[in-house]
């Protein structure tokens, strides 16, 4: 996954998140909403707590190399496919060379979640591969935001979330 365009405030997260360092000045980091998190990753196969992208207001334009099923939960918002207008909390397919584009949260709320079949690849730091931008953790990500690179954890398939679902 290449980030084409990186949004308003993207960041990688993972659920719990990083927890137990606040004696040493680190608070808890991980979904600010994390039941849509944690449902966009079963919808993917993935373990609740794989990494994926928290995307707050405006979101990210994201190319996949390979075809690469995600979800899309959270707040309203418009996503596309290489133009064509895609469902929120469904399994879809990028296809290879493909581009998901996800706009400007409609609301109620203000963060969307990109999920990706396999979650992000990403180090951890504490525990966790959660991004706290006050500590500089993962502040390389937010930096050069344009062009960077996110490869997935793993392989993955989709599970069938009932009718209308993509597989």
């Amino acid at each position: 996954m290449v980030v084409e365009r990186p949004g308003l405030l993207t960041t990688v997260q993972d659920w719990p998140g990083r927890t137990g360092y606040w004696h040493v000045g680190v608070p808890p980091s991980g979904p600010m909403d994390d039941l849509s998190f944690r449902l966009g990753n079963r919808v993917l196969d993935n373990e609740e707590g794989a990494a994926g992208l928290e995307c707050t207001m405006a979101g990210p334009a994201l190319r996949f190399a390979v075809p690469t099923w995600v979800c899309v939960t959270g707040a309203p918002v418009e996503v596309t496919v290489t133009g064509r207008r895609v469902p929120l909390w469904r399994p879809v397919l990028v296809p290879a060379d493909g581009l998901l584009d996800i706009g400007m949260t409609q609301g109620p709320g203000m963060r969307c979640y990109v999920l990706v079949s396999g979650g992000v690849a990403v180090p951890e730091y504490l525990g966790s591969a959660a991004t706290f931008t006050l500590g500089g953790v993962r502040r390389r990500d937010r930096s050069r935001p344009r062009r960077r690179r996110y490869p997935a954890a793993r392989p993955g398939r989709a599970r069938s979330v009932g009718r209308g679902a993509r597989r």
